[in-house]
């Protein structure tokens, strides 16, 4: 028996069908290419102003990463505010208290193109997306903003040792730098250990999962790369203390990263890709600027 036909040609072979083929793959290729290239537009930072309170703090990554893209007052308004009499270029907070409605009250408050943005980790979004410094692709941005997590799971976990504004006593800061939950990456978190994590065992964890060329995510700065640096290397000097207790010998916990310069160098050498990360932050021409030239600060 002869072959039925099923009445199609799969090649085009009239004009008309020629031309909706056409359409066809130009509608897909456009459609292809807008999915592969949307990311949110970028802002700018034409009339930025920065809100908080006058010190380093929650604004001071933000302030950072602008330093190390060269954008520095008054190329942007530093706001730093005060409940008491305003000194050193502070303002008083009552000139700012109604503005604040993006952080439900509070600082910090980011205002930008007439807009506001509140909470520190969505500032560092902000800053970092349109500096750029949130890595190639969506993957690596994630990726950011994990360690970001990370980081701030890892000073929660202190201040359940030494509560906020507490000074730490030897034996709290020998809990900290410990080494009671010995499970390292890539096996899995132990469980029974849960209670004992502290800087050592984030810090290993973190070792296996950043760069080894001096960046954190990816092949270039990024805000993960800031916000490690601030933590394991950030330090007040006793000439930008805006106020005597904080220059204060028995307050040099406040103003040494993890609470302890000597411990924090000696477990930062440990893990050699972190510390490249550190150093190379901390060579940025941007960054050394701002460190000299940022003023007193209240904390």
């Amino acid at each position: 028996m002869a072959a039925q036909s099923v009445g199609f040609c799969p090649v085009p072979h009239t004009f008309r069908d020629q031309v909706w083929i056409g359409v066809g793959a130009a509608v897909g290729l456009y459609a292809g290419y807008r999915l592969a290239n949307t990311r949110p537009t970028k802002t700018g930072l034409s009339g930025l102003q920065l809100k908080y309170w006058a010190g380093r703090g929650l604004m001071e990554i933000p302030r950072q990463m602008l330093a190390i893209a060269g954008v520095v007052p008054p190329q942007y308004i530093d706001g730093r505010y005060t409940t008491d009499p305003p000194a050193g270029g502070s303002l008083p907070f009552a000139s700012a208290a109604n503005t604040l409605s993006a952080n439900l009250g509070r600082m910090p408050v980011l205002e930008v193109g007439g807009q506001s943005i509140g909470q520190s980790g969505a500032i560092n979004y902000f800053i970092a997306a349109e500096l750029d410094m949130l890595g190639d692709t969506t993957v690596e941005s994630a990726q950011v903003l994990s360690i970001e997590e990370t980081l701030s799971e890892m000073r929660l976990a202190a201040r359940a040792v030494v509560p906020y504004g507490s000074a730490p006593t030897e034996e709290q800061l020998d809990t900290l730098f410990g080494d009671a939950a010995k499970d390292r990456s890539p096996a899995k978190a132990d469980a029974s250990c849960r209670d004992a994590r502290f800087y050592k065992w984030y810090l290993a964890r973190l070792e296996y999962l950043v760069g080894d060329q001096g960046f954190a995510v990816g092949s270039r700065l990024s805000l993960a790369d800031v916000l490690l640096r601030y933590t394991l290397a950030e330090t007040l000097t006793e000439a930008q203390c805006g106020k005597p207790d904080l220059a204060a010998a028995t307050a040099s916990w406040r103003r040494e990263p993890l609470m302890s310069s000597t411990r924090t160098a000696a477990l930062l050498a440990e893990f050699p890709k972190l510390q490249r990360i550190v150093q190379n932050v901390a060579n940025q021409p941007g960054l050394v600027q701002w460190l000299k030239s940022r003023g007193t600060q209240m904390f």
